[in-house]
């Protein structure tokens, strides 16, 4: 079990590492990710698998985020998702 200083010297460098994971409405435009996890319901990551949009897979924001969602650009194809799932998409950025 971990002691208190312990734990919180954890957190502070999960928060402070250079690349964080976080939710794709998070990210600015124009930003590109690398898709970590999908953290919705089995019946979403399947519908966004179909699409290529899974763990490992490079993206693009082309317009976005804003509140109806998020425009991403995977492989030259273009997908526009909604909040409910941009929120559940977690990514790490890449740098430029």
């Amino acid at each position: 079990m971990l002691n208190q200083e312990a734990y919180s010297s954890m957190n502070m460098h999960n928060l402070t590492s250079e690349n964080p994971s976080r939710s794709l409405d998070q990210l600015p435009g124009a930003a590109s990710a690398r898709i970590d996890r999908i953290a919705g319901d089995r019946t979403m990551q399947q519908r966004l698998q179909m699409l290529g949009i899974r763990p490992g897979v490079a993206l693009h924001i082309v317009h976005g985020p804003n509140k109806r969602g998020v425009v991403i650009q995977i492989n030259g194809a273009r997908f526009a998702i909604g909040n409910s799932m941009v929120q559940k998409i977690w990514v790490t950025e890449l740098s430029a």
